[in-house]
């Protein structure tokens, strides 16, 4: 590694930790108590992964019920929560797991420069890089008991191996990236399964790219999937042992149901997700979302649970087959209000202070002063973040848009950029099946390979002009 290249990566390692450092110490002035008790965080899930981790390293049952008879779980998929809740029984106290994730964010951001070098050029992997570092998601994430980094961690260590491979084969190493990236990728889909369909993309791409190698990638390959499906079987078989379940998890089906299948319904009958849900329940007889969450409390009993699968699946894709219309335009709506939706709430909670929403509806009906007014409620902190969040996504986007039309016109030379392209598409589906209930954490596994094209279009529309310019 040459001394440019060095030098951008010690900037973007300082920003990354200055950022999150200055962060930290804020939130420990302003919410001291919110850094050493997760109880306090206000999301049920976070609650749910360092109590399962917690009974786990304490007791031997992987389970989220704080008391007996401690049902063992077969929602939340194991690697966060024996993470989290390790931490959580072995510290007495939550924030070493946020210090990790803050040195796990500094590591992907020097994991994209690396993935972004490879696919591109260094130049493009420093903004992407940075970006990372300074996207007001990521620096929020930092701070709470939720998968998304340490899953972001292994999904780009999974990706950079996987480039890596695709480079010009010399056994032994390929032998190695392939052991990596298949290992990195099982750990991800361990953490958070809405990757559990990504290795089969990116085979599928692979192939397609390097069709003149095809007998010597497909060899590789088969130990890239023997390699994920290994790792992945001992939690299938300890499901299917105890309920009969042949998954790694039944959060697909409440996924489906709950959110796809609501989103259908609240625009069809312009009703709250609420509303919705309770539709829902009375017409087609399904528990409740909280007894999807928790059959223990539901009629469901450890034997018929797979039952209750089949049945969240089965209504969910009837609803959605029997209503395209609405699906798609609940999908869409989903997929736009993930993409620029802000995360505000999170901040004003972690600050313990109050958000007083600026209602965007009030821009679509042109109450902009109404809008402004509601703004301007909140301290100068919260606006100042709202607007630069705003700005962020906007100036991303566009750049992205800008490098998509570069990768398309320099295919032959960037033809691993289309490996990160698939990343994108892939995550774009899994939000765009979440239905109008998608927010702003639905983007998360998307922004840092949005970044890398994104960066890639700064440096190539850039670069064109100033040799524009010099021919000039």
């Amino acid at each position: 590694m040459d001394i440019k290249k060095i030098k951008l990566l010690c900037l973007i390692l300082g920003i990354s930790l200055a950022v999150n450092l200055v962060f930290g110490l804020f939130l420990y002035k302003r919410n001291k108590e919110y850094l050493f008790n997760y109880k306090l965080n206000s999301n049920p899930d976070a609650h749910h992964y360092v109590l399962l981790g917690n009974n786990f390293w304490e007791k031997g049952v992987y389970s989220r019920q704080d008391g007996p008879p401690y049902m063992p779980d077969v929602l939340r998929t194991p690697v966060y929560p024996l993470i989290a809740g390790g931490i959580q029984y072995y510290f007495k106290t939550i924030w070493p797991l946020y210090m990790l994730q803050v040195i796990l964010t500094t590591l992907s951001a020097f994991i994209i420069f690396a993935i972004c070098s490879e696919v591109f050029h260094y130049k493009a992997g420093f903004w992407a890089a940075l970006f990372y570092g300074l996207d007001p998601l990521v620096l929020v994430y930092n701070f709470k008991a939720m998968s998304e980094i340490v899953f972001m961690f292994f999904l780009l260590c999974s990706i950079y191996y996987f480039i890596k491979f695709l480079k010009p084969f010399l056994y032994k190493q390929t032998l190695l990236y392939i052991f990596l990236s298949a290992f990195f990728m099982a750990m991800a889909i361990l953490t958070r399964p809405a990757a559990l369909y990504l290795p089969i993309v990116l085979v599928f791409l692979a192939l397609i790219i390097h069709y003149k190698k095809i007998r010597l990638l497909i060899k590789f390959i088969f130990v890239y999937i023997f390699i994920i499906v290994l790792l992945l079987t001992p939690w299938v078989v300890r499901n299917y042992h105890i309920y009969g379940i042949k998954k790694l998890t039944i959060v697909d089906s409440i996924g489906l149901l709950y959110c796809a299948a609501a989103g259908v319904y609240q625009l069809k009958y312009n009703v709250s997700r609420e509303k919705a849900v309770k539709l829902i329940e009375q017409k087609y007889g399904v528990p409740s979302h909280t007894e999807a969450h928790n059959f223990w409390i539901s009629k469901y009993s450890v034997k018929n649970l797979k039952d209750m699968d089949m049945l969240l699946k089965k209504v969910a894709i009837k609803i959605i087959l029997n209503n395209p219309f609405y699906f798609l335009k609940s999908s869409l709506a989903g997929l736009i209000k993930a993409t620029i939706s802000h995360n505000l709430e999170d901040f004003a909670y972690l600050f313990n202070v109050t958000w007083h929403h600026p209602q965007l509806s009030l821009i679509k009906s042109l109450h902009f002063k109404e809008f402004f007014r509601n703004l301007f409620l909140n301290n100068l902190a919260l606006t100042f973040v709202f607007f630069y969040q705003i700005l962020f996504q906007a100036i991303i986007l566009f750049f992205f848009f800008v490098g998509l039309f570069f990768l398309f016109t320099n295919y032959k030379e960037n033809s691993s950029g289309f490996i990160i392209l698939g990343v994108i598409y892939y995550f774009i589906f899994t939000v765009f099946i979440m239905g109008l209930d998608a927010y702003s954490k639905y983007r998360f596994p998307l922004m840092p390979f949005v970044f890398i094209i994104g960066s890639y279009g700064i440096t190539s529309l850039f670069s064109n002009l100033f040799r524009k310019a010099k021919i000039a």
